[in-house]
């Protein structure tokens, strides 16, 4: 549409921010503002997506050599004005600010002199650069920002014969730091926990905590797992004999919160019923439902991961 090539994600952001088009008046402010007539391009665009925000659009990075960054929101003739009446405004009056950008230190700019239409970048009130000969080729040049590439880490896992049990020796290392990981919970606290239950803990849970006791994943651990249907949570605690009767009493066959993770109130559940046992499941919150992650505490903890630098 009107000569722009246009991602339809951001289409499809505007759309849903319902922008109106800027009005013949509101075109004809800023026009009062410039020293030449405004470019056909810059008017089109006004005219057809209005004062519109790119910060919440995928495709909004430009490079410039200042200093690129994520373009904000189309300047409205109030802006502008406010702009140009600041003592750090010093350019020629046949340039116009158009839009600022993200990092509060860059303006983009378009030529209204001949040859007009030019879109340029000045970074703290620097020289303009000339990025792109007009608003629709800067446009279609603007790119999202790219993610550093990554891989997925487990550590360097050893398989402990006695328990089962997989954990790295980075794991290991952040128990350590924070003096965990190397007490085994009291006897009697489990068995009373175990009393309040009616019944045992699941035997993956109970060997853990009798072998390693309460233990924290900060630090360089790997502790971070998937979530169903996409996004990722990190383990952060174990809870201990202290924390864990927090819960009881459980319903019967409800699951039994016993690690937290690094969302406020999210927790780590493990099953109790028939059906469910030593099942590990998440919660955002108490007031959700929880959700399968696993099917054991073992294969569990074995696949944390983190992410890391991908040099590769």
């Amino acid at each position: 549409m009107a000569g722009f090539d246009l991602p339809a994600a951001t289409l499809a952001v505007w759309a849903a921010a319902g922008t109106p088009p800027a009005t013949g008046a509101e075109v004809a402010a800023i026009a009062d503002l410039a020293a030449d007539p405004l470019p056909a391009a810059y008017v089109a665009f006004l005219t057809t997506y209005g004062f519109v925000d790119f910060g919440g659009v995928p495709q909004n990075h430009f490079a410039s050599p200042e200093g690129g960054d994520a373009l904000g929101a189309m300047l409205r003739a109030e802006d502008i004005a406010s702009i140009r009446r600041s003592p750090d405004f010093d350019f020629p009056c046949s340039v116009l600010p158009i839009l600022d950008d993200t990092s509060g230190h860059g303006l983009l700019l378009i030529r209204t002199a001949p040859p007009a239409g030019a879109i340029l970048h000045s970074y703290d009130g620097g020289p303009p650069v000339e990025l792109a000969p007009d608003l629709p080729a800067f446009l279609a040049g603007l790119t999202a920002l790219a993610e550093p590439a990554v891989r997925r880490d487990t550590g360097t896992p050893v398989t402990d014969p006695d328990t089962g049990f997989t954990i790295a020796a980075e794991t290991r290392e952040a128990w350590a730091t924070y003096g965990t990981g190397s007490t085994p919970e009291p006897a009697d606290e489990l068995a009373e926990i175990e009393a309040t239950l009616g019944r045992p803990l699941p035997e993956a849970l109970r060997t853990f905590l009798t072998t390693y006791g309460y233990v924290t994943y900060f630090g360089d651990a790997p502790a971070t797992f998937d979530l169903p249907g996409g996004g990722q949570a990190r383990l952060s605690t174990i809870y201990s004999t202290a924390v864990l009767p927090r819960a009881l009493p459980l319903e019967p066959g409800a699951p039994l919160p016993f690690a937290s993770t690094g969302t406020d109130e999210s927790e780590l559940l493990i099953g109790m019923g028939a059906e469910t046992e030593g099942v590990i499941s998440w919660r955002p919150d108490p007031g959700t439902a929880p959700v399968r992650v696993a099917d054991d505490l073992r294969g569990f903890l074995a696949r944390l991961y983190r992410e890391v630098p991908d040099d590769g």
